[in-house]
């Protein structure tokens, strides 16, 4: 079996969000604005406090708030 490249494992992976309908975006959101937020989704419940330390599960829950919300505005 031939070993995949790092580069070509991320392109295959990207591929397949693609072809799933999805798209990544990178943004610069305000510090203000993303507490804000934080706060929205550990008072709701979608996120504990040592969840919102962690940039990653952050970076997540943030994901599915915009899915959700962008769902709502597409019906």
């Amino acid at each position: 079996m031939l070993a995949r490249t790092p580069a070509a494992i991320r392109q295959r992976a990207l591929r397949a969000n693609r072809k799933a309908g999805k798209h990544c975006y990178t943004m610069w959101i305000s510090d203000r604005a993303v507490d804000g937020l934080i706060m929205r989704l550990v008072l709701g419940g979608r996120l504990t406090e040592a969840q919102a330390m962690k940039p990653r599960c952050v970076a997540q829950a943030l994901a599915a708030l915009l899915e959700e919300e962008g769902h709502r505005c597409a019906r």
